[in-house]
């Protein structure tokens, strides 16, 4: 138990080592807006509209309401500072290598191979994205509840009671509702019982004699099961509305099922060395030949096929494969969401499998020759040190959006996302020259891409090209006609234009794709104002100020339209304000000073 609590100490100070810089970060510009900084139920905080609010909505399409929940009490604590988030998600992290210590421990108790993997999970770069990111929280929250369960498991399994039975499954539904990724468990269940809890034989599992227990062990996974359905389900339909899977003429079976078998091979390949990993893996159709699927699928299964054969004397083996085979298998790609091939937060939770195969073959090693000690036990540590080192580095690339994707570029000078967000971090930061240049780099890669042509516009419209900025929108238009986003910004421009009738035609629309946009909101009632309608652009002005009450546009325009209705009592109030969310508002102090020589403001 000593040697027990030195690991723990050595597991904290590697996670420290590698991610305590996390909390001098930003945010990044990567579905970090959607997920908490430009998502104003979240900043209700830990309050009952708030708490109501994550378990009746999704975020970028995912209903994940537990893990929701933790970002509410983030803002709740430490309102928008980041630091508080990334030190969330090291926590989680922190607390998942001591958990999966632990367990393996104590199911085993081999206590330094249980370590060597704890340590590599800690410390592998192919984890930094889960917990360097923020909006990966979800692959932390939905792992410490994933291992929780497995921790009531191995007690159930020790003495079979209810209680803990209970508590694993409640800690898999907390799972599942932080990230569905958790509905391969029952099936890594199964494998636990077989390995190291040897629950399942081979013996049992190939006589007549042992059907009643393994049809136990099976009985025991169906409320896990039909958990699985549910969720699965809900996602699947959730997925679907918020157009988040592509479809089969969008992206053809054949090129998923390559890409699938590929990937299998890709992840070990970065998990053996990992360089140049990147935040978004472009998904480049018809780059891989079908013969390269014929022998991804023919080394699969020749694999898994010798570790079955070794199963007898090595049952880690075959574990730790299918631990790896089974828990990819929701992420993929056969089931394609979003526009990446790979991603290195899928791995957060499959390598324990290769970790424990790996670990385990080391340790027999030791014992069947005593003499390999000498250089393993170094060689383990040395590695170790090395990964710590070259996570440090790729948890470095997470310090903001601009040094996210001025890497992603540097490693993939082809990448569209990488050009498109890195393009909006030049924008945010005011640098419209740099911002244009890598915008345009990525219309040039794929002359659709929606993200980058919404931000051109944005830039174009900052500088005042507003006819440019238009032609953006519109092309987007022409392939999405419903995108609320192009909608609200053109009509933005459109009112710069004063062209008021054609910014509220675009505007009601981008309204009925989101009619909780405020952005929308306050420029429809800027529009019908100048439309003469201030009665009109009340309604709109005043929802816009229901979702986000301190916002100064949504005042003054309210208190414009209260001028023009002759209600200057009603317009001073607002116009005052608004001057106080923004001391140095110009267009709110020169109509308090309009107000005041009409003697309608103090």
């Amino acid at each position: 138990m000593r040697h027990a609590f030195l690991v723990c100490l050595g597991l904290i100070l590697l996670n420290a080592a590698v991610y305590s810089q996390v909390r001098t970060f930003d945010f990044v510009n990567y579905d970090d807006g959607a997920h908490v900084y430009n998502n104003l139920p979240i900043q209700r905080g830990l309050t009952g509209p708030g708490v109501e609010w994550a378990f009746t909505s999704t975020i970028v399409g995912n209903y994940i309401p537990i893990m929701t929940l933790t970002y509410l009490v983030d803002f709740q604590l430490r309102g928008l500072d980041p630091a508080a988030y990334h030190l969330t998600n090291l926590l989680f992290h922190a607390a998942n290598s001591l958990l999966l210590f632990w367990i393996l421990f104590r199911l085993t108790s081999a206590l330094w191979p249980s370590a060597l993997v704890a340590a590599l999970f800690a410390v592998h770069p192919l984890h930094v994205e889960s917990v360097a990111w923020i909006s990966a929280r979800k692959d932390v929250v939905s792992t410490f509840f994933w291992l929780m369960a497995m921790l009531s498991y191995a007690a159930y399994a020790k003495r079979p009671r209810v209680l803990p039975y209970l508590l694993t499954f409640l800690f898999f539904l907390l799972g599942l509702l932080s990230k569905p990724m958790l509905v391969t468990f029952p099936v890594i269940l199964l494998l636990v019982d077989f390995w190291p809890l040897n629950r399942i034989t081979l013996r049992s599992l190939g006589s007549k004699e042992g059907w009643p227990l393994t049809r136990r062990l099976l009985l025991e996974k169906l409320p896990f099961l039909a958990a699985v359905m549910v969720i699965g389900i809900v996602t699947s339909v959730i997925q679907y509305r918020a157009g988040a899977i592509s479809s089969v003429s969008a992206l053809p079976i054949l090129d998923r099922v390559t890409n699938a078998l590929w990937a299998y091979f890709a992840y070990i390949a970065n998990m053996l060395w990992p360089a140049e990993l990147i935040a978004h893996y472009p998904y480049r159709t018809g780059a891989l030949s079908p013969l390269l699927a014929l022998g991804a699928a023919a080394l699969l299964i020749a694999i898994t096929a010798l570790f079955a054969s070794m199963a007898a004397r090595r049952p880690y083996l075959i574990t730790g494969w299918l631990w790896y085979l089974v828990t990819l298998l929701p992420v993929i790609g056969l089931i394609q969401i979003g526009g990446q091939a790979m991603a290195d937060r899928y791995t957060y939770v499959p390598l324990i499998g290769l970790f424990i195969a790996a670990s385990w073959a080391a340790a027999d090693l030791v014992q069947s020759h005593p003499k390999t000690r000498t250089f393993l036990l170094p060689a383990a540590v040395a590695l170790t040190l090395i990964l710590a080192t070259v996570a440090w580095r790729q948890t470095g690339h997470w310090r903001n959006s601009t040094t996210l994707f001025s890497h992603v570029v540097q490693v993939d000078p082809d990448n569209v996302v990488g050009h498109s967000l890195l393009g909006k971090s030049f924008y945010d930061k005011h640098e419209f020259d740099l911002a244009r240049k890598h915008l345009e780099r990525a219309l040039e890669l794929r002359p659709t891409h929606k993200v980058a042509l919404l931000n051109l516009g944005v830039v174009h419209a900052e500088e005042g090209r507003l006819d440019e900025a238009i032609e953006c929108y519109g092309r987007i238009l022409e392939v999405h006609p419903d995108d609320h986003s192009a909608h609200s910004n053109m009509g933005s421009a459109l009112i710069r234009l004063k062209k008021a009738d054609e910014a509220v035609t675009h505007l009601e629309a981008a309204l009925r794709e989101a009619p909780d946009a405020p952005d929308a909101l306050i420029n429809l009632g800027a529009a019908r104002l100048m439309q003469g309608r201030p009665e009109d652009a009340l309604e709109p002005l005043r929802r816009a100020l229901e979702i986000s009450p301190d916002d100064e546009v949504a005042h003054l325009n309210i208190a414009l339209s209260f001028y023009e209705l002759d209600a200057k009592e009603d317009a001073s109030r607002h116009s005052l304000e608004a001057i106080r969310l923004k001391p140095d508002y110009i267009d709110a102090q020169e109509f308090l000073k309009l107000l005041k020589r009409e003697g309608a403001a103090d």
